[in-house]
């Protein structure tokens, strides 16, 4: 797909594959830099910037994948190339490992193996189109002096490599001037900006309440969510934003909202930018309540996701026939746009995608998002917490230009109540899981806690003799320190291993597993049960000691269990349990990088969010106590005064010889 932009008289032209952009310059472009609002130019150069130093980090952070993978199949058209690379010859951990480096969308380097991957003259790029259980795909950056045809039979190594998306956005911010104006949310960005003194003019939408509580599938809304709801479909509002921390009902109010409007014919475009993952969670939920499939995904296919995401059979067929990404060109756009099928259009975000609406004047009667993304529409609806789950920054010089700082706390400091409705109460967790999070994030924010769930803990799921009998810790808050060492633990349990490309902490996976077991034998099923780790060998190593410590019938239900990076896992799930342990590569703070400190604290307040009757931390006391943060520190005193602290002897008592003797059977099965 190529980007034509005209401005006063000036023609630029880029490639989604061409090198990245010069540095904008109004002069040097011919761009007038008046035909914007001066606010708003002075946050494109700034974004520009931004972007530009997050490209660069990314592209310095080579993630390697070091198993080669052969290309059965190589696909050469007029518009496309595309690979097909064979991921039969992987084992199942060599394969869990490479998802967790790599998933749908991702932008990646090809280098031949036995290539010098810093010979930059033989540098492939492309991004991972769609993944099947034996094989990816692959599509090619258009370069005339690569002879693909003769790729298959051969065997090639994967980098992961600099940031598609980040140079989308890179190149739509260097085309803003005149032909902005015709863009379909221009208006609505002017009224954000309070450029605009009045409201834009929109098309006249009958917007009677009168029988809102009929259109609704549940009533029993409490009144800050019915006012966010009616402000959601009041069409008469340009831009509404709907905030509220984690458990306040944020994606059942936009599930209500998408089948209501879906219902009086409106086209909505939903942007769940967060995960693939979180999208097809996000539908399943749709479809559940709603039992139609009025939708279709403008993304990439990936059968294990999918898998992993829905079980049942004839559902996933849907949802394959649903997902068109691969077949759309610029030039078909509009037959999948005009099928009268589907009201509402879905993608995790793609630039080109986006793009192409653009072009082909394809525009939406409401824009709905889970986080901040282009506007394509008249009316924009944005859900979700400015604390929680920030923009990724790589770089420093990003987070100085602001870059960390998104649209919702932009229109929040900006418009107040004017076009924020904020919910009020949170139903999901035990107020003692939430009461870091309320006085570091939200203090005059906090939610209330509903009363069906200021006692919810594991005691009310489970029977009292259970817990007893295996010995279960039931409190909601709870800190495992690893310097309290009973029993036949000891320190060297605990060192930290590095075992090819992963990080391996065995101390720190039995402790989890042995909770994890313990939690199974009582009764709790393993999807609710969740374990978050970035460090794929640790995913890998957590699920050998569970089949060891369970029981032989439960070993086909431990691929059940969440385990992994926590946005990965935690989205669209209920976990009723959450255990976490930190990074083995850093450590919990980051004094020098403040980009990096923040954006630990937001995924601190995130996960521990989400947990509903228990949140287990796997920590030193050191890592708290002296820890240079003092929202850290404050944590500590948390888990002192309300919560439970404890040593791994508490968690599993080992037995003379257990600990060796588990290793022993986990390398026999060929790991660590």
């Amino acid at each position: 797909m190529n980007y034509f932009t005209y401005s006063l008289g000036s023609l630029r032209f880029f490639n989604k594959w061409s090198a990245i952009p010069t540095p904008f310059n109004a002069n040097i472009a011919h761009i007038d830099s008046w035909s914007l609002p001066h606010v708003i130019q002075r946050d494109c150069l700034q974004w520009e910037r931004s972007l530009r130093a997050e490209i660069s980090a990314s592209q310095n952070r080579q993630n390697l994948f070091i198993y080669p993978l052969k290309c059965k199949n190589v696909c050469i058209t007029k518009k496309y190339t595309k690979l097909f690379l064979s991921t039969e010859n992987l084992s199942r951990d060599q394969k869990i490992s490479f998802n967790a480096i790599i998933s749908s969308g991702t932008s990646i380097r090809l280098c031949e193996e036995n290539t010098n991957l810093n010979d930059n003259n033989k540098e492939m790029l492309g991004f991972l189109l769609s993944r099947t259980e034996s094989s990816i795909e692959i599509q090619m950056q258009d370069d005339r002096s690569i002879d693909y045809t003769s790729f298959q039979g051969k065997s090639f190594l994967i980098q992961k490599w600099g940031s598609k998306s980040n140079i989308g956005r890179l190149k739509f911010l260097m085309t803003r001037g005149a032909n902005w104006e015709s863009l379909p949310g221009y208006e609505t960005m002017l009224y954000a900006y309070k450029c605009s003194k009045r409201r834009p003019k929109l098309a006249e939408i009958n917007s009677d309440f009168s029988h809102l509580n009929y259109l609704l599938h549940e009533n029993n809304f409490d009144n800050s969510q019915q006012l966010a709801i009616e402000a959601v479909l009041d069409m008469n509002k340009p831009l509404v934003a709907v905030q509220g921390a984690p458990g306040t009902g944020k994606s059942r109010l936009l599930l209500e909202c998408i089948d209501i409007l879906a219902r009086q014919g409106k086209r909505i475009l939903l942007l769940c930018n967060i995960s693939l993952a979180h999208l097809y969670r996000f539908l399943l939920q749709y479809y559940k309540l709603t039992k139609r499939t009025d939708f279709i995904l403008f993304n990439g296919y990936d059968e294990e996701l999918l898998n992993s995401c829905i079980d049942d059979i004839e559902l996933r067929k849907i949802f394959v026939n649903k997902s068109v990404r691969m077949d759309i060109t610029l030039s078909n756009i509009k037959e999948f746009c005009e099928r009268n099928d589907w009201r509402i259009a879905c993608t995790s975000g793609s630039n080109s995608l986006l793009d192409a609406f653009v072009q082909n004047k394809i525009s939406f009667d409401v824009f709905l998002a889970d986080d901040a993304g282009r506007i394509n529409s008249s009316r924009a609806r944005l859900f979700g917490d400015s604390h929680n789950l920030p923009p990724p920054i790589q770089s420093l010089h990003a987070y100085q230009l602001q870059f960390n700082r998104s649209l919702l706390q932009r229109l929040n400091e900006q418009f107040g109540n004017e076009i924020n409705y904020y919910l009020s109460t949170q139903y999901r967790s035990n107020p003692k899981i939430r009461e870091w999070q309320n006085k570091i994030f939200y203090k005059n924010e906090e939610p209330l806690n509903d009363k069906n769930i200021r006692n919810i803990c594991i005691e009310d799921y489970l029977n009292e003799e259970k817990i007893k009998e295996n010995n279960l810790i039931k409190e909601p808050l709870v800190f495992v320190d690893t310097s309290i060492l009973n029993g036949e633990w000891n320190k060297q349990m605990f060192i930290t291993q590095k075992c090819g490309q992963a990080y391996l902490n065995w101390g720190n996976a039995l402790i989890a597993a042995a909770h994890l077991s313990k939690l199974i034998n009582c009764g709790f099923r393993p999807e609710m049960l969740c374990y978050i780790t970035s460090n794929n060998g640790q995913i890998i190593l957590i699920q050998h000691i569970l089949s060891i410590l369970l029981p032989s019938f439960f070993s086909k239900y431990i691929n059940q269990l969440l385990i992994g990076k926590s946005i990965d896992i935690i989205i669209g799930q209920e976990p009723e349990v959450i255990i976490k342990s930190k990074a083995f590569k850093y450590p919990l703070h980051y004094s020098s990088e403040p980009h990096k400190s923040d954006s630990n604290l937001a995924m601190w307040n995130f996960e521990m969010s989400h947990a509903k009757r228990q949140f287990m931390a796997i920590l030193q006391y050191r890592d708290l106590a002296y820890n240079t943060l003092p929202e850290f520190n404050e944590l500590l005193n948390i888990f002192k005064r309300i919560g439970y602290i404890c040593g791994p002897n508490d968690v599993f008592q080992l037995k003379p010889g257990e600990f060796e003797e588990i290793k022993r059977k986990v390398k026999e099965r060929g790991f660590g």
